[in-house]
C-alpha cells in the first residue's frame, strides 16, 4: 500500500516539475497530454527522454500554433479517419507518380507536407502496410471496369534492372473492331 502512494507522489512531482499542460496523471499513470500517451514515469530521465523526442517536440510546437480543443470521442475518431484519409491519399500519390515509398523518410519530402498539410507524414513501413493492398485492389477494379465484358489485348515485357530484381510491365486494352477501322 504504502508503494502506490509513493508512486503517486512521484507522478504528481512529475506533472508539477514539467507542467501540467504537458502532463498529467490518474495517480497510477503519467499521461503525455501532447501525444495522449502513457510515459514511463519509473525515472525522472524517462520522462526527460520523452520530452526530447522529435514528435513530442513537433506536437508541442503544433499546440503552442494552434488553439486547443477538447479532445471527446467523436474528435478523436474524425482525426483517425482523416489521418487515415490522409496516409492512403499520400500512398496513392505517391504509387501513381511512381515516387518510392522509402522517398517519405527523407527530410526534404517530409518538410512541406508537414508545414502544408500539419498532419505526420507516415513512415515508409506504415505506407507499405494493408492499404498498398487496397490501392492495388481499387486499381485492378479500374481495369476491369474499363475492359467491361470485352475482348482483350494485353502485353507483357519481362526486364531486369541495375540490382538484377525482375520487373514486369503490363499494358492491358479492349480490341475493338470500330477502332481499328479508324485507325487504318
Amino acid at each position: 500500500m504504502p508503494e502506490a502512494a509513493v508512486e503517486r507522489r512521484e507522478l504528481e512531482k512529475f506533472v508539477e516539475e514539467f507542467g501540467s499542460e504537458a502532463f498529467t496523471t490518474d495517480g497510477k499513470v503519467l499521461t503525455c497530454e501532447f501525444r495522449e500517451k502513457a510515459i514511463n514515469a519509473e525515472k525522472k530521465y524517462f520522462v526527460k527522454q520523452h520530452m526530447s523526442t522529435v514528435i513530442h517536440k513537433e506536437r508541442v510546437r503544433r499546440a503552442a500554433n494552434s488553439n486547443r480543443s477538447i479532445c471527446l470521442l467523436t474528435n478523436f475518431v474524425e482525426l483517425s479517419s482523416s489521418e487515415s484519409s490522409f496516409s492512403m491519399d499520400l500512398r496513392q500519390m505517391m504509387i501513381e507518380a511512381n515516387i518510392p515509398l522509402h522517398k517519405a523518410q527523407d527530410q526534404t519530402f517530409r518538410k512541406p507536407l508537414l508545414q502544408y498539410c500539419s498532419q505526420q507524414v507516415p513512415d515508409p513501413k506504415t505506407l507499405r502496410g494493408d492499404c498498398l493492398k487496397k490501392l492495388y485492389d481499387a486499381r485492378v477494379q479500374r481495369v476491369r471496369d474499363a475492359v467491361g465484358n470485352n475482348p482483350i489485348w494485353m502485353s507483357v515485357d519481362e526486364t531486369t534492372d541495375a540490382k538484377g530484381q525482375y520487373d514486369v510491365n503490363t499494358i492491358i486494352g479492349r480490341l475493338e473492331a470500330e477502332e481499328e477501322m479508324t485507325r487504318t
